[in-house]
């Protein structure tokens, strides 16, 4: 993810540093507050967290189609935490509902 601010900071990796997930949520937020079909703060949280679907899809994301993401999505269950922070990411980036 690239969010450039005034110190040269590019990569979502660039600011993880010396930061709680939360407090990097909060930067995160802020700096996307004004960009349409941004993200809640609690799916950007869950982007900024070390986990299995961030871990597993971070790789697989960079190579596949956007029809192979849009069905990655649709993998997880409706009722999902899971399912709706990707739909939003998936909206934000792409402009479209899954």
């Amino acid at each position: 993810m690239l969010l450039v601010n005034n110190s040269g900071e590019s990569h979502l990796e660039d600011l993880r540093q010396d930061q709680t997930i939360q407090h990097l949520a909060d930067i995160v937020s802020r700096r996307l507050a004004n960009i349409p079909n941004c993200p809640s703060r609690d799916a950007i949280q869950f982007l900024c967290s070390y986990n299995n679907v961030r871990r597993e899809g971070n790789s697989a994301a960079h190579t596949a189609t956007l029809a192979e993401i849009r069905d990655a999505v649709m993998t997880k269950p409706l009722d999902t935490q899971e399912r709706t922070h990707l739909e939003q990411v998936f909206r934000f980036t792409f402009n479209e509902n899954v």
